[in-house]
């Protein structure tokens, strides 16, 4: 009796070192499925990328794949689905077929008037769409249509002198943004001595507001 007894504890205690079948059953836990990568690495992977535009006081703007492709559809007047699918077996073919790319508007800001309470910024660049991890990054492709913002103390409006010039150089490390027009700037009269101290012309007036244009050249690798 007692060598049954001793067999029985000895069965129960194997049974009870087993996971359970329902948890065999389903490796896959709610826990994985809901797995999202941890800011920090999704942040490290940038980290090359943000460096080379910090060097020049550039900044990255991530954005979603969807957005990204809803405006380069714009620009070839297809349909989402056509363009998407085109660039993904394209991209099958690369070398990096297997790695995953980011989107992202890349921009830098420069000011052009700064003082006696008057203010004006331009603000340039381009949606992009990158491969980046750790110390390296290549830009796969940025859209043809580049922008450039003018804003500050007044209301701006920037007239382009032709078509802004973009370039990938550098095995893919850099993009060169060309640009120039009028920087044309509708401001109180009260903020008349900071534009022409920085170089702005008058153009007009209209009861107290004063009309100021400054021809402006961009030259930038970003």
């Amino acid at each position: 009796m007692k060598k049954n007894i001793g067999i029985l504890l000895l069965a129960l205690s194997l049974t009870a070192s087993i996971p359970t079948a329902a948890y065999a059953a389903n490796p896959t836990n709610e826990k994985t499925q809901n797995y999202a990568a941890p800011i920090e690495e999704k942040e490290d992977s940038l980290r090359s990328i943000r460096s080379e535009l910090a060097k020049s006081g550039a900044t990255l703007t991530l954005i979603s794949e969807d957005e990204y492709y809803a405006e380069k559809a714009k620009l070839t007047n297809e349909s989402i689905e056509t363009v998407k699918n085109r660039d993904k077996l394209r991209d099958s073919l690369s070398l990096r077929a297997s790695d995953p790319y980011t989107y992202g508007t890349i921009s830098r800001t420069e000011t052009l008037v700064d003082g006696k309470g008057a203010k004006c910024q331009i603000r340039y660049g381009f949606k992009a769409k990158f491969y980046s991890s750790g110390s390296f990054h290549e830009y796969k492709e940025i859209l043809d249509k580049g922008f450039v913002i003018a804003s500050g103390s007044g209301d701006f409006d920037w007239e382009p002198a032709g078509d802004i010039y973009m370039q990938i150089i550098n095995n893919g490390w850099n993009v060169r943004f060309m640009a120039s027009g009028v920087v044309k700037a509708t401001v109180d009269s009260t903020l008349s001595a900071g534009f022409e101290a920085a170089g702005f012309s008058l153009g007009g007036t209209s009861g107290t507001s004063r009309v100021y244009r400054n021809y402006y050249d961009i030259h930038h690798n970003f």
